[in-house]
């Protein structure tokens, strides 16, 4: 659509078989739907059956702004064939803005500025009497940092019906292409060969997030029926980098051959690497005219190195293919982990059961108000985890296995399958939990939502009892079920108190059995486990930064610093004794783990040494000294599983 404001004067004389009429016209503020062109100005002159006139257009100072000036003369026969000769200049002209009327995905990033002429002669009413010159002077385009521009002239013209490309040369930092050839409108058909090397990183042209680089050698030619041409030639990749921004890794050292034939483009010949693993590429990607149709791509992968997602290392092979229809493709096949650590720092909550009060991020991982991008990618992938998933962290130590199927779209992406957790242990608030049993199921197939069903013991020594010590947590992470239990059996009160340290060592100093005095007490735990909880909500920042600084400094893998401001050895609640119990762990080998704890700011001892030792994975030795300091105890373990 057209809009402006015009102006213009006219005048005219003569005969009605022979008028003498000028015309000068002015039109501010020209819009082509919402693109600026700028003013227009210009004459035309009817002397008898002939049409003269000049036309200029100016819009813009600089090429930022879109600059445009175009000037033309010409006359034009008022006859049936219309006979014509006109002639255009344009100087330092954008181009971009306008072409992105026909095509808006045009990205911003991409410029172009040229100067030259265009001259037609003939009958504008019938092609095949009509010529069309354009002359290129000069072309200079920007696709982000890669800067291309003509080595000479271009010259393409339209004659007879046929258009020809006279001379096209484009020049940039690893590019020099040529093309050759013509177009006959006539009998639709096609004849272009283009030939010389392309640097990778015109690709960002293609996708504002893809980034190229290397070296493409391109022979190639087109030739058939304009509508359904027929490709040859090859497209040879020397040292390529391509990197997509929403993936985990580049591929690089992209060399091979990608071979054009009559069905379309085949990939049998090109190799890459990523991650230190390497890829072999093939299949084919099918055309119906010029844009791809059918997809038959496969990716097989070794060794790949990953650090994906952040704080997973990872070695993974693949076997995956991309099939069907370009407008749907599917993304099928298996990825097999072969290694996989997570090794990022966990900063704990204030107690294990804070975990269940933990909510997922509502939605599907999108910001309020965002659209997601709409990619047409279907997924039906497997991952296997053969027993090769560990995380090794500040708190926790396992091993794990899967078998995961990845459905769903690229927007709506669903997971199913199981995890297993196979062995490990979780060191919280100064215990140390070994897992007994875990699995993770992935069921829901509206959205990747896993479950979990986790279950690990501890043991906390008393003088004159050992108590193991059972946690337990089921459900999603926003519906976590967590169960405590303990063994001998204690109120769930009491079994947390007995996991939060020095909580318990007032009642250790009493006579009493934990049996008798929660009959005695019934609310003495609860008590003693919301003066705990304050506390260390106030301390845990604190403590926790501590803690890191002292394990990185050290080399230990455990400091933890358990405050209270109760008193822990007296007789009375009420009485205010600032304290804290330390507990420092050390794991000497895989199967060794010392543990060394005790309570700070009081004179009693009370300090616990505790050796671990797993001599494989169905037996087990504790050896540890109690607190009193006069009592040790040698565990042996045999673990079945039924």
């Amino acid at each position: 659509m057209f809009t402006g404001v015009a102006a213009f004067t006219a005048n005219g004389r003569g005969t009605f078989d022979a008028p003498r009429n000028d015309i000068t016209f002015n039109v501010d503020d020209v819009y082509v739907n919402e693109q600026s062109v700028g003013q227009v100005t210009g004459t035309l002159a009817l002397r008898t059956r002939t049409l003269g006139g000049t036309i200029d257009i100016v819009h813009g100072t600089g090429v930022a702004e879109g600059r445009l000036t175009v000037h033309g003369t010409g006359q034009i026969a008022l006859t049936p064939q219309a006979e014509a000769q006109i002639t255009l200049r344009f100087d330092d002209s954008s181009l971009d803005p306008y072409v992105r009327l026909y095509e808006p995905r045009l990205s911003q990033y991409i410029s172009a500025v040229a100067s030259g002429s265009i001259r037609i002669v003939g009958a504008l009413a019938d092609f095949n009497r009509l010529l069309v010159e354009t002359t290129v002077d000069s072309l200079e385009m920007q696709l982000f940092d890669q800067r291309i521009a003509n080595a000479g002239p271009l010259r393409l013209s339209l004659d007879k019906g046929e258009i020809k490309f006279d001379q096209v040369q484009l020049t940039g930092v690893n590019t020099q292409l040529r093309v050759a050839g013509g177009v006959d409108l006539n009998t639709e058909r096609i004849a272009v060969q283009a030939s010389g090397d392309a640097d990778l990183g015109l690709l960002q042209g293609v996708d504002n997030n893809l980034h190229g680089s290397g070296r493409a050698a391109l022979r190639a030619a087109i030739n058939g029926q304009l509508r359904r041409p027929e490709f040859s030639g090859t497209a040879t990749i020397a040292d390529g980098r391509i990197r997509h921004f929403s993936m985990p890794a580049s591929l690089d050292a992209i060399n091979g051959a990608i071979t054009f034939d009559a069905g379309g483009v085949r990939l049998d010949n090109v190799t890459a690497a990523m991650g230190e693993g390497r890829i072999q590429f093939g299949g084919r990607i099918g055309f119906d005219g010029y844009a791809p149709s059918d997809l038959n791509i496969t990716a097989r992968g070794e060794g790949i190195h990953l650090r994906y997602p952040e704080g997973v290392r990872s070695i993974v092979d693949t076997d995956l293919a991309v099939t069907g229809n370009v407008r749907a493709p599917t993304l099928g096949g298996t990825v097999t982990v072969r290694s996989a650590v997570w090794t990022r720092r966990i900063d704990a909550p204030g107690s294990i059961f804070d975990l269940a009060s933990r909510r997922s991020p509502s939605g599907g991982g999108t910001v309020s108000g965002e659209t997601p991008p709409t990619v047409p990618l279907k997924y039906d992938v497997q991952v296997i985890v053969p027993s090769t998933l560990r995380v090794d962290t500040n708190l926790v130590r396992l091993l794990a296995n899967a078998d995961l199927n990845l459905r769903g779209t690229y927007d709506r992406p669903a997971l199913f399958g199981r995890a297993e957790i196979e062995r490990g242990e979780l060191i919280f608030e100064g215990q140390r939990y070994r897992i007994t049993r875990g699995s993770i199921d992935f069921t829901n197939p509206n959205r990747i939502e896993p479950f979990f069903d986790v279950e690990a013991e501890t043991n906390v020594r008393l003088p004159g009892q050992t108590y193991r010590v059972t946690v337990g947590a089921a459900g999603t992470a926003e519906q976590l079920r967590p169960t405590v239990s303990s063994d001998p059996w204690l109120p769930t009160a009491d079994v947390l108190a007995l996991l939060f340290g020095d909580v318990s060592r007032r009642s250790t100093r009493s006579d009493i059995a934990p049996e008798l005095r929660a009959l005695q007490n019934p609310t003495q735990a609860q008590t003693d486990i919301l003066a705990a909880r304050a506390t260390q909500a106030i301390t845990a920042p604190i403590s926790s930064e501590v803690g890191k600084v002292v394990e990185q400094t050290f080399g230990v893998d455990t400091f933890q610093l358990t405050p209270s401001f109760i008193d822990s050895y007296g007789t009375q609640t009420s009485r205010v004794n600032p304290t804290a119990r330390l507990t420092i762990g050390k794991r000497i080998s895989d199967r060794v783990y010392l543990t060394f704890s005790r309570s700070l700011g009081t004179t009693l001892s009370d300090q616990i040494l505790l050796l671990e030792i797993e001599q494989n994975d169905r037996l087990s030795w504790i050896l540890s000294r109690n607190e009193d300091a006069q009592t040790y105890a040698l565990e042996f373990r045999v673990r079945h599983t039924f």
